[in-house]
């Protein structure tokens, strides 16, 4: 919501009526105007500065438009194309690969509807895990059958392991497209070094 000439001419003439004192005005403006949305004490300060250095109360668009649209144009095909030879990229390094801000790299794609999705972990099962597995759960499925009370007897440790497997932060790793691809990172190998503790 922009504020008027009018507005911004009454918050001079109080700002030099309490002798340039911005939280005197503002007590003062709130007073006078109670419907009207209220300043902070900043506004004062910068109003009285672009009438001195602009002559103007309202705000310079100048340096507000963003870069000329044929430099947009051709930093929008650059960051499409780094996104595309590697949509796991992220913002910032496409920002810094296409010569542009950060800022601008992340519009630029969402005006391309391309969103970023997340990775899914997934356990790895090589093809004869699966029977064992189904194996397993119809033994549990039995065994609760015959002791309503039995997984309530089942002993949960807390366990800390160590692997060679690496880390993977899930919230850090994306990938930009346009619809959802649905990705899985394999992870929980079978054959593997590791170290519970």
């Amino acid at each position: 919501m922009s504020i008027s000439n009018e507005e911004y001419l009454e918050m001079m003439l109080i700002y030099g009526e309490c002798n340039r004192n911005a939280a005197a005005a503002v007590r003062e403006y709130t007073g006078r105007f109670p419907n009207r949305r209220h300043p902070h004490q900043h506004v004062f300060h910068r109003l009285l500065h672009r009438a001195r250095e602009e002559g103007s109360f309202q705000p310079s668009r100048k340096g507000r438009a963003g870069a000329p649209r044929n430099v947009r144009v051709g930093a929008e095909e650059q960051v499409l194309e780094n996104m595309e030879a590697d949509p796991r990229r992220s913002v910032r390094c496409v920002a810094q690969m296409s010569g542009c801000s950060r800022s601008t790299t992340h519009r630029i794609l969402q005006e391309r509807r391309l969103h970023p999705y997340h990775y899914t972990r997934v356990q790895h099962l090589r093809p004869t895990d699966y029977p064992r597995r189904v194996h397993f759960a119809q033994w549990l499925l039995r065994q609760n059958e015959l002791n309503p009370d039995f997984s309530r007897r089942i002993l949960f440790t807390d366990e800390c392991s160590f692997s060679q497997e690496g880390m993977f932060n899930t919230h850090n790793w994306h990938f930009w497209a346009h619809e959802n691809p649905h990705l899985t990172r394999v992870r929980a190998y079978q054959e593997r070094f590791t170290i519970n503790l």
